[in-house]
């Protein structure tokens, strides 16, 4: 939860409007998420006037794209094997790196794992770099 001393606690619509989204992996729209939930969209961004509520919300999305990861792991499995996505849905590589590195705390690509090897800071490794004028690695 929070590092506040008092927590968060959402309302019934609040509540709903978090299972619309997180039903859908937030793979849908306010309008629609706040249709789902029975209020108006507009509710839902004054809700975000709120710092508390804003916390607890991201909180919410951390958890549940980190509860996810499997999930990812697997679809980049089958991406990698050429098997069909779920959903129909095409395979973006791009993203899935994304979704890595936000979320899979052991991920690392494979520039930063070189230069953690190397003993340097990635911000070290360029910075010496540039003193020889070589391109960054």
């Amino acid at each position: 939860m929070s590092d506040n001393a008092t927590q968060f606690e959402p309302s019934k619509n609040q509540m709903a409007v978090l299972r619309a989204f997180q039903d859908e992996d937030y793979d849908i729209y306010v309008v629609a998420a706040c249709g789902v939930a029975g209020i108006d969209p507009t509710r839902y961004y004054r809700w975000f006037n709120d710092p508390a509520f804003a916390r607890w919300w991201d909180e919410q999305s951390q958890r549940h794209m980190a509860r996810r990861l499997p999930a990812v792991r697997g679809a980049i499995l089958q991406s990698a094997m050429d098997k069909t996505c779920a959903k129909g849905a095409r395979y973006n590589p791009a993203a899935q790196k994304l979704y890595l590195e936000a979320f899979d705390k052991s991920y690392a690509p494979r520039t930063r794992q070189d230069v953690e090897v190397s003993g340097l800071s990635w911000a070290e490794m360029v910075h010496k770099l540039a003193e020889q004028g070589q391109d960054t690695p």
